[in-house]
């Protein structure tokens, strides 16, 4: 189907199911441990991979590394500016959007000056998500359900998708990488926005293997079958990080709450 001169199919379709699903799962699910697992779950990348047809490119990849820029803009904005919520989103959207304008028109399909783009977004965000997992402590946050009827959630969020579809022959890979959930998770995560940020390595060291695989093995097996392979790298890699992350703030937690109730204890025969 050819609506204003964009072509609409099956994973168009799928792709606005997908953004649906996790975005009500993200505004429903209270904590913000769920949440973050609901937001990483790369359902809306694979249906766009398969829309766009190309073979992961530099433009993704960087797509990804603004969207963990996107997250902690949200949360500086809001948590230590005191920005209402949709502001300091509009902001991080409009910083994501100005990127994904820009970048695709300085960084060719192919090419050495896209393979050298690749790879420096990679060196980019293995450090980054290195440092956020070692020296980020973990904290309680609240947990927060939406209050918002579903069929208006649903219609915000296909106006949004749909917008970027239009656009998809521009945006390239950023179309793979568009927070489409990550928006929604933003606002129905605002009480737990940390936890959101924080989490990001999980998505972002779970993805690379992912993204090696969709750039290199579509010419060999096709698009079915590069993302069937990178599904099945991607889901032992994200469970792995998530439970190393739960179990080490499990304890870290535990820890600090002992120091905590030992710090206000009295001392014995007050």
């Amino acid at each position: 189907m050819i609506i204003f001169g964009t072509t609409f199919g099956w994973a168009d379709l799928a792709l606005a199911l997908s953004v649906t699903f996790l975005s009500v799962g993200t505004a429903y699910l209270p904590s913000p441990r769920a949440k973050s697992i609901c937001f990483s779950i790369p359902l809306p990348f694979s249906t766009a991979f398969l829309s766009i047809r190309q073979p992961v490119d530099a433009t993704a990849s960087i797509g990804f590394l603004t969207i963990s820029a996107f997250v902690w803009i949200a949360w500086f904005l809001y948590t230590k500016k005191a920005w209402s919520i949709l502001l300091a989103e509009l902001v991080a959207l409009t910083f994501y959007c100005s990127v994904s304008t820009v970048v695709p028109f300085f960084v060719p399909h192919s090419g050495t000056v896209e393979t050298f783009a690749f790879w420096i977004s990679w060196g980019i965000m293995l450090p980054l998500c290195l440092a956020m997992i070692v020296w980020l402590p973990p904290k309680q946050e609240s947990h927060h359900k939406s209050p918002l009827p579903v069929p208006v959630k649903t219609l915000l969020i296909f106006l949004i998708v749909f917008a970027v579809v239009f656009a998809k022959s521009h945006i390239r890979g950023f179309m793979t990488a568009f927070p489409y959930v990550t928006c929604f998770a933003v606002y129905e995560g605002r009480h737990s926005l940390y936890t959101l940020a924080r989490r990001m390595p999980t998505l972002l060291l779970s993805l690379m293997p992912v993204f090696l695989i969709c750039r290199w093995l579509p010419e060999h097996i096709g698009y079915f079958g590069a993302l069937a392979v990178s599904w099945a790298v991607y889901i032992p890699c994200f469970i792995a990080l998530d439970r190393f992350y739960s179990r080490r703030d499990g304890a870290l937690l535990h820890e600090s709450a002992e120091k905590q109730a030992a710090a206000i204890e009295p001392p014995l025969g007050e």
